[in-house]
């Protein structure tokens, strides 16, 4: 498990990110410099003393594309302010996350309310037509959160790679150890006159072929990819879908997940267009056998 320092604001250079990271992250270079009077950053370090590997963060706003310059992307992409807000939160860029409940929050927006959907929710630059929720905060941010909170990443839902790089029959083994430490359940929380209204997000999914809302699972988190030195999430704006993407962040678990003509939006139940949303990501807690 990771632990937080309270201590000066610092500016990491880091490693590496993403699915090619499989330990806990640890501090490579820190450069110290004074902390503000509203802020008391954190460093976060691993406990144990394996293998060095380690998260490649930044620090301004960068949302590269396609187009942009591989070395641009590794210019930006190297450092990361880790901000406190009291005893046990934290922020990094639009993320809330909180040590003690192991708990991640961020603000969105209704996408695609309509058509079939293959996403839960996308960047501003991602699959808006495709997915039922849009945010602003940065795919590489929320794989940085749960990182240090202590998630782990799981590849059973992929299909192993073959020498040619095209998919197999088989799929991932993972431990039941990483399964469990890979799952959180997602729910969403709006105010209308007044009133809180919360939900699991899959109340908010609609199965066509039951016409019921998709049970309630949790999601498992995968942790993206890198490609030729960049994170996918971040290039596609992916960041949860609910058509297998072993690119998003995080996959939908349901039964159905291969499936991409049968997931909609619970219009019955979306709130209006222009409301403003709060993500809550909860870690998943089995039902005792």
């Amino acid at each position: 498990m990771i632990s937080f320092l309270q201590g000066t604001i610092v500016t990491l250079s880091i490693l590496c990110f993403a699915s090619s990271c499989t330990k806990k992250p640890v501090i490579v270079q820190v450069e110290e410099t004074q902390p503000s009077e509203t802020t008391s950053p954190v460093i976060p370090a691993a406990t144990k003393k394996e293998e060095p590997t380690v998260i490649l963060v930044e620090a301004e706003p960068f949302e590269p594309s396609e187009e942009t310059p591989v070395n641009t992307v590794e210019a930006e992409q190297q450092k990361l302010i880790i901000q406190q807000i009291d005893k046990d939160n934290f922020k990094i860029g639009g993320i809330k996350l909180n040590k003690k409940t192991k708990e991640i929050t961020f603000a969105a927006e209704i996408g695609n309310p309509q058509d079939i959907i293959e996403y839960l929710l996308v960047s501003q630059h991602g699959k808006i037509h495709e997915s039922l929720l849009t945010t602003k905060i940065r795919p590489l941010h929320l794989n940085i959160a749960l990182k240090l909170i202590g998630y782990e990443e799981s590849k059973e839902l992929f299909r192993i790679l073959g020498e040619d790089f095209m998919m197999t029959d088989k799929y991932h083994q993972e431990t039941a150890d990483t399964k469990k430490a890979a799952r959180f359940n997602i729910f969403i929380s709006w105010k209308k006159d007044g009133t809180e209204h919360s939900y699991h997000i899959n109340e908010l999914i609609l199965n066509d072929t039951t016409q019921k809302h998709a049970e309630i699972q949790p999601y498992i988190y995968g942790g993206s990819y890198l490609r030729q030195g960049r994170y996918q999430a971040d290039l596609t704006g992916d960041i949860i879908a609910i058509f297998i993407d072993r690119g998003a962040v995080a996959n939908f678990s349901n039964k159905g997940n291969d499936d991409d003509t049968i997931w909609f939006s619970n219009t019955k139940r979306l709130p209006d267009a222009d409301t403003k949303l709060t993500i809550t990501l909860k870690q998943h807690q089995p039902k005792a056998q």
